[in-house]
Order: structure tokens, then C-alpha cells, then sequence
């Protein structure tokens, strides 16, 4: 009996807590034509080799009962960058720790990363950004485990990113918990 007890008030207490969750909404758009919410971006990834760096971010958008992650992937160098591309074949893997995994599909039909140059830094920045699907049944699978592992099949080949459960940015000195990035942030997106 007490361990029943001890159960529902773990459980009203963890209820209470997700309902109190402050979401970080970037902007949101709700009338009698349009339901849009788009939350903030998050650093899921972020690697600093010599004078190269690379980041990735993720971001949830809702459009009425389609639900998307928006990727944007960074590489800023002193040295010449190779272009990454997704293709109609792309995809993201994303490995969950309960060896449970989910497969999202690109968006768009094609798209490369745009390439900036910084005159005052002296860098060469490419930006990725686009989207991919997340299927109703996938957002179940993605709040009941953090991820480990994303796999992202570019266009010229597959890379791999160790997912951690908390990053501290060398680069913005911000902590995100992007394990967690799925857990926290799809309750937002479905209130």
C-alpha cells in the first residue's frame, strides 16, 4: 500500500513538474487559418578542432498536425570548408539508450549549405539548414528515451555525433542538455 502511495505521488509530482516546464518558444502563430509553433534553437553537438569549428542545432516546429526538426548544421574555418549537401535520400538516425532508434526523413528534395565568408574574422562559414518529417508515432518513441547516437546521411556520405547529456558551448559558454533535447522540448511543441 505504501509503495502504491509513494507511486501516484512520484506521479502527480512529476505531472505537476512537466506542466510547469517553461518552453523556450521562438514564435508561434495560432488563428482561424493558421496553428504554427516553432521553438527555440538548441546546440545538440559541437566540436572545436584547431581553428575549425562545427555545431549542429535542432529546433521542433509544429504546422497544424505536421511536426518537423528543423537541423542546422555549422562549420566555420581559417582554411577552405567541403560543401555538405543533403539529397531526397537523406536521412537522420537518431539511436535512443534503450536500443530503440528513429529514422526521420528529409523535408525538402534537395539543398546544399550556403557558404559566408567573415572579412572581419577571416573565416569561412557554411550553413545547413532544413528540415525533416517526424512521423505521430515517432514522437512517443522520442519522449521515452534519451538519444545517444545521431547518424546523418548527407549526400556525400554518413557521419556520426556522440550525443552528451550535457554540453557546455566553448564557443556561447551555454549548457544545453541535448540527450534530454526530445524529452524537454516535444511536450512543448504538443501542449
Amino acid at each position: 500500500m505504501k509503495k502504491a502511495l509513494l507511486f501516484l505521488l512520484l506521479g502527480t509530482f512529476m505531472n505537476v513538474q512537466a506542466q510547469n516546464k517553461k518552453c523556450s518558444i521562438d514564435y508561434e502563430i495560432k488563428n482561424d487559418s493558421v496553428d504554427l509553433i516553432k521553438l527555440n534553437d538548441q546546440l545538440i553537438f559541437e566540436k572545436n578542432f584547431s581553428e575549425k569549428t562545427e555545431s549542429i542545432l535542432f529546433s521542433l516546429v509544429r504546422n497544424s498536425q505536421e511536426n518537423v526538426l528543423q537541423f542546422q548544421w555549422l562549420e566555420k574555418s581559417k582554411e577552405f570548408t567541403i560543401n555538405r549537401c543533403f539529397d531526397p535520400n537523406s536521412t537522420i538516425r537518431i539511436d535512443l539508450i534503450n536500443a530503440d532508434f528513429v529514422e526521420l526523413k528529409l523535408y525538402d528534395n534537395e539543398i546544399c549549405a550556403q557558404l559566408v565568408y567573415d572579412d572581419v574574422a577571416k573565416n569561412n562559414i557554411r550553413v545547413l539548414n532544413t528540415y525533416f518529417n517526424i512521423e505521430p508515432e515517432d514522437l512517443q518513441k522520442l519522449t521515452s528515451s534519451k538519444m545517444s547516437l545521431l547518424t546523418v546521411n548527407y549526400a556525400t556520405g554518413k557521419e556520426y555525433y556522440n550525443i552528451k547529456d550535457v554540453l557546455i558551448s566553448e564557443n556561447s559558454k551555454t549548457e544545453t542538455k541535448p540527450a534530454f533535447f526530445f524529452i524537454n522540448e516535444i511536450p512543448c511543441l504538443t501542449k
